[in-house]
C-alpha cells in the first residue's frame, strides 16, 4: 500500500467523491441509459449502452464530473454511418431534453441533466482497440484496461495526480492546453506505482522519455523513438501499441510538470492542488508591468460558434502569427498567450518595449557581391537617415527610419497578416491597452489569466 503524506491525506478528503455525490451521478447515468435503451430498441439491432471515462474507472474528482455515456453500434455499420446516421438517432431520443450538438471526429450530444453535463457518444463495437476507426472507438478498451490494473488505493493515487496536474495547469489533452489527459494520468500511475512515484520520475525526466507499461516493444527504445520521432514524451498505449497516449503533450507542459514535481517533493503544499484564483485590480497589473519594464498590447475579437478544439486551433494560430508580425518589424516579443470564454477572444502580446527607436540599422550584402550591393545602394542612398557605409566585416550598412515604432499601431494596421485562420480572415480585431483589456475581462473570469500572463512565472514557482 502506498503511503500518503499529510498534505495528500488532506487533499484526498477534498477530492474523493462521497456517497451522496456518487448516488446522484449514477442516477443521472441511469436516466440517460434508460432513455437510450428505450429510444433505440427496435431501430438498430445489436447496440449497447455503457458508462465510460473517469466515472466508469472511479478516478474522477469530487465536484468535477463529466459523464461519458457511449452507445456502441455494430462494427459492420462503419465509420460513415456513425458520422452521418448516429446523430439523427440520438436527436430523436433526446428531442425533449436540454442538449448541445458538439463535434470531434464525428458529432455527439452533450446533455444537461440535473446540473451535470453528460456526453452521449456514438462509437463502433469492436473486438480490439487496434481495429479503432475513430479515437473514441478505443475508449471502452481503455476503461477495461485501467479497471484491470487499479484497486481502491491506486484510484486515489490517480485522483491525487489529476488534481495536481489541474492545479499546476497541465491537465487536459485539448488544443487549448496540450497537456496530460485523464487516461495518461492513469497510465503514469500504473507505470510508476503511485502519485509520488510519478512525481519522482517526472522530476528527473530528460527528453525523449519512453514509458512502455506492457513492454510491447521489449525494451527496444530505438524502435519506439523511430515510430514516434517528434514526441518529447512517449507513453505506449497498452491496448494499441501503435499509438502514443502522450502525443498531445507539449514540451512546455512536460517541463512544467517536471519542475512543479521537483518543487512539490522539496516542500509539499495544498497550493499545488488548489491554487488561489487572483482577481487583481488594475493598479496591481500596472505595477507588475512597470516593475518588469515590459509592455503589453491586447488583440480582441468575437468568437464564432465552433467546436472548442477548432476555435483554439485557430486562436493559437493567430497568436503565433501576431508574434511573427511583431518580430518581423523589430519588436522583441517576450510571450504571447490567449484567453477565451468561447464568446470573446483576447490575445496578449508581451514585449520588451511597445515603442521602438525612430531608426534602425540595416545590414546589407558583402561589398564584393556587386549585383546585390547595387540594389542596396539604390534603395538606401536616398532612403537612409545615415549611411550607407561598409563596416569592418565588409558588409554594407545603413540606418533607415522605422515604419512602425508603436506595437499597437503595427498590430492595428497589419491585422490581415495575422488574422489568417479560416473563420477569422474577414475579422478586424480591436487593439486594447491594459486598461481596456482589464475592462473587457472583468466579470468574465479572465482577470486570473491576465494576472498570470503579466507575471509570467507560474503560481507554483512564484507563490
Amino acid at each position: 500500500m502506498v503511503q500518503l503524506g499529510e498534505v495528500e491525506r488532506e487533499v484526498l478528503e477534498r477530492i474523493r467523491p462521497g456517497e451522496e455525490e456518487r448516488r446522484r451521478v449514477m442516477e443521472v447515468y441511469g436516466s440517460v441509459r434508460r432513455a437510450l435503451e428505450e429510444g433505440l430498441r427496435g431501430r438498430v439491432p445489436g447496440f449497447s449502452v455503457s458508462l465510460q471515462g473517469s466515472v466508469a474507472k472511479d478516478t474522477w474528482l469530487s465536484g468535477d464530473v463529466d459523464l461519458d455515456v457511449f452507445v456502441l453500434f455494430p462494427a459492420e455499420l462503419g465509420k460513415r454511418w456513425i458520422k452521418e446516421e448516429a446523430l439523427k438517432l440520438l436527436l430523436r431520443v433526446f428531442e425533449d431534453w436540454r442538449y448541445t450538438v458538439r463535434y470531434a471526429e464525428h458529432p455527439y450530444l452533450t446533455l444537461l441533466v440535473d446540473g451535470y453535463e453528460v456526453d452521449v457518444v456514438p462509437a463502433l463495437k469492436l473486438t480490439s482497440a487496434r481495429e479503432a476507426r475513430t479515437a473514441v472507438d478505443r475508449t471502452p478498451f481503455h476503461t477495461e484496461y485501467v479497471n484491470s490494473k487499479l484497486d481502491g488505493g491506486m484510484r486515489d493515487q490517480v485522483r491525487l495526480l489529476k488534481a495536481f496536474m489541474k492545479g499546476i495547469g497541465v491537465y487536459g489533452a485539448e488544443v487549448r492546453v496540450r497537456g496530460f489527459s485523464g487516461y495518461l494520468a492513469e497510465l503514469l500511475v500504473i507505470a510508476y506505482g503511485g502519485f509520488r512515484a510519478v512525481l519522482e520520475a517526472a522530476s528527473r525526466w530528460k527528453r525523449p522519455v519512453v514509458v512502455d507499461v506492457e513492454n510491447h516493444y521489449r525494451g527496444n527504445i530505438g524502435e519506439v523513438l523511430a515510430r514516434f520521432p517528434d514526441s518529447p514524451l512517449v507513453v505506449v498505449d497498452p491496448v494499441d501499441p501503435g499509438r502514443n497516449a502522450a502525443a498531445a503533450v507539449s514540451p512546455r507542459r512536460m517541463g512544467e510538470l517536471a519542475w512543479a514535481a521537483r518543487r512539490y517533493l522539496e516542500s509539499p503544499g495544498p497550493e499545488y492542488f488548489f491554487p488561489p484564483r487572483r482577481e487583481p485590480g488594475l493598479a496591481e497589473l500596472e505595477h507588475i508591468l512597470s516593475s518588469s519594464g515590459l509592455e503589453a498590447v491586447f488583440i480582441s475579437f468575437d468568437a464564432p460558434s465552433l467546436a472548442p478544439d477548432v476555435l483554439w486551433g485557430e486562436v493559437l494560430r493567430i497568436a503565433r502569427r501576431a508574434r511573427g508580425v511583431a518580430e518581423n518589424w523589430g519588436f522583441r516579443v517576450v510571450e504571447v498567450d490567449a484567453w477565451s470564454d468561447e464568446e470573446t477572444v483576447v490575445v496578449a502580446v508581451v514585449a520588451e518595449s511597445g515603442v521602438l527607436s525612430p531608426s534602425e540599422l540595416v545590414v546589407g550584402p558583402q561589398f564584393d557581391n556587386y549585383e546585390h550591393s547595387e540594389r542596396f545602394l539604390a534603395k538606401y542612398l536616398e532612403g537612409a537617415v545615415a549611411g550607407p557605409w561598409i563596416g569592418e566585416d565588409g558588409r554594407w550598412r545603413a540606418v533607415r527610419p522605422r515604419r512602425y515604432r508603436s506595437l499597437a499601431s503595427l498590430l492595428e494596421e497589419r491585422h490581415k497578416e495575422y488574422m489568417v485562420a479560416p473563420h477569422f480572415r474577414s475579422v478586424r480585431p480591436r487593439i486594447l491597452s491594459l486598461g481596456e483589456a482589464y475592462e473587457a475581462l472583468s466579470g468574465r473570469g479572465g482577470l486570473d489569466w491576465l494576472y498570470r500572463t503579466l507575471r509570467l512565472a507560474p503560481p507554483w514557482l512564484s507563490g
